[in-house]
């Protein structure tokens, strides 16, 4: 393949192996995100894959989110009930 073929393949076509994402935990997807942003950044990513890794992430944390305020409500209702 000539240099100026190889030049127009999206970075992620030349790159060795997949890479895993760590998405089990808030601390874990906020690393995983800083990761993906310092691959955009250095050109690994396309446009296209950095934004589709983002929107999924983005949902991901939401959902973080949610299981957190629910957690937190929960515990707060507990405390209440008990001081009672």
């Amino acid at each position: 393949m000539s240099a100026r073929a190889n030049a127009l393949q999206p970075p992620e076509a030349s790159a060795p192996g997949k890479r895993r994402l760590k998405l089990n935990s808030i601390s874990a997807c906020r690393l995983t995100t800083a990761r993906i942003i310092r691959l955009f950044d250095n050109g690994e990513l396309s446009e296209a894959r950095f934004r589709a890794l983002i929107y999924g992430l983005s949902a991901l944390l939401g959902f973080w989110k949610e299981e957190s305020t629910v957690t937190h409500e929960a515990r707060i209702k507990a405390l209440e009930e008990a001081r009672e």
